[in-house]
C-alpha cells in the first residue's frame, strides 16, 4: 500500500503542476475514458491459467500535439488455474500506470490516429487458493502482493467527433521484483472524452 500512495502521490503532483504550467493564452487538451478489456496470461510460473476479462479508466493531458501523458487504473479478475496442487486459485490483478503516448502526425482517413505507449507504475495481485493439498492436507488461504510493473503497446485512437473518439490498445504487461512471473498480453477497448481547460487570462 505504501508504493501505491507514493505513487498516486506522484501522479497527482505531475498533473497538477502540468495544469499550472499550461501557457497563459492557451487551452490545452486534456482527456478521460473508460472501457472493457481483456487479458491473455503469459505467467512464467508453470501453471494452467484461464485468461480474463477486466475494465480500465484513463485521464490524460497533451503537453504537445503528438504527445501524451497518461495515468491508467486496471482491473483484471480471477485469472484462474484449476490444477494448483489439485485445487483451485484465482489472481486478481489492478495496475496503476503513468505512460507516455505518441500518436503519429497523421490520421488515416481523417480519423484514425495510430499510437504507441509505453508505462509503468504499480501492480497489486490478490490470490485467493482453495483446497489446495500441501502436506496431504486441504488449505485455504489467500496472499496480496504489491511491487513494480511496466507495460509497452500501441494502438488506434478512432475519432467520432472533436470531443469523442474510440481507443484500441494493445500491450504487453509485466511485473517486476517479486512479481517478475506475472506477465499478460492486454487488450483494451474503450470510449474517450476529450475536453479544454482554459488556463485563467483570457480576454473575451
Amino acid at each position: 500500500m505504501k508504493k501505491i500512495s507514493i505513487f498516486f502521490t506522484a501522479a497527482f503532483f505531475f498533473f497538477t503542476t502540468a495544469t499550472v504550467n499550461a501557457d497563459s493564452d492557451a487551452y490545452k487538451k486534456f482527456y478521460i475514458g473508460a472501457g472493457g478489456s481483456y487479458g491473455i496470461e503469459n505467467f512464467d510460473d508453470g501453471g494452467d491459467f484461464d485468461n480474463s476479462w477486466g475494465i480500465n479508466a484513463k485521464i490524460g493531458y497533451y503537453p504537445a500535439s503528438i504527445l501524451a501523458v497518461q495515468f491508467d487504473y486496471d482491473y483484471l479478475g480471477e485469472f484462474e488455474d484449476n490444477d494448483f496442487y489439485d485445487g483451485n486459485v484465482e489472481l486478481d490483478i489492478m495496475t496503476y500506470m503513468l505512460s507516455l503516448k505518441g500518436n503519429f502526425p497523421v490520421k488515416w482517413f481523417n480519423v484514425i490516429s495510430p499510437f504507441i505507449i509505453v508505462g509503468g507504475g504499480i501492480m497489486d495481485i490478490d490470490a485467493d487458493i482453495k483446497d489446495a493439498r500441501i502436506a496431504g492436507t486441504s488449505a485455504n488461504y489467500s496472499n496480496d502482493e504489491t511491487d513494480w510493473c511496466g507495460k509497452i503497446g500501441g494502438g488506434f485512437d478512432f475519432f467520432f467527433t472533436e470531443n469523442f473518439s474510440a481507443n484500441l490498445e494493445g500491450n504487453y504487461t509485466l511485473g517486476f521484483g517479486d512479481l517478475e512471473d506475472i506477465r499478460y498480453f492486454h487488450f483494451i477497448l474503450g470510449v474517450v472524452f476529450r475536453f479544454d481547460m482554459p488556463t485563467g487570462n483570457h480576454e473575451f
